[in-house]
């Protein structure tokens, strides 16, 4: 069972990850050719608007295939021919889309426990003995 939970849980923060590449490149209009969560052989396809979205047996790892980022392909949606802050950002938004998710978890969290913000305690408060 635990097993089952850590892999639930990675696979979400990698899918998470995933999203941020993905989103930011389809902001910044460079053509998205995959989309895929896990490796190992596809147990689930769909092409969508010439995107293809797989999701592999093994959901320990993902990524997102950008056109142009493994070579140097020509075109106004290549990821080469973008500006040094464009290429930058795409690969900056998993991180950052992690940071936030993890920032909307904690806030869940403290809301659930009704913003708690009274100390019992100060560091005024000391007396010498």
């Amino acid at each position: 069972m635990s097993l089952l939970i850590f892999i639930v849980v990675i696979g979400i923060l990698i899918l998470v990850h995933e999203l941020g590449h993905f989103f930011s490149a389809l902001l910044l209009k460079i053509k998205v050719e995959e989309f895929a969560i896990g490796f190992g052989p596809a147990i689930f396809k769909y092409i969508y608007k010439d995107i293809k979205f797989r999701l592999n047996l093994f959901p320990l790892g993902g990524y997102v295939k950008i056109y142009g980022q493994e070579n140097d392909q020509k075109g106004k949606d290549s990821y080469s021919q973008r500006p040094v802050w464009q290429r930058l950002l795409v690969i900056i938004a998993g991180v950052f889309m992690n940071f936030v998710f993890a920032s909307l978890l904690f806030f869940i969290l403290l809301a659930s426990k009704g913003f708690v913000d009274r100390f019992d305690y100060s560091i005024l408060d000391t007396q010498t003995q």
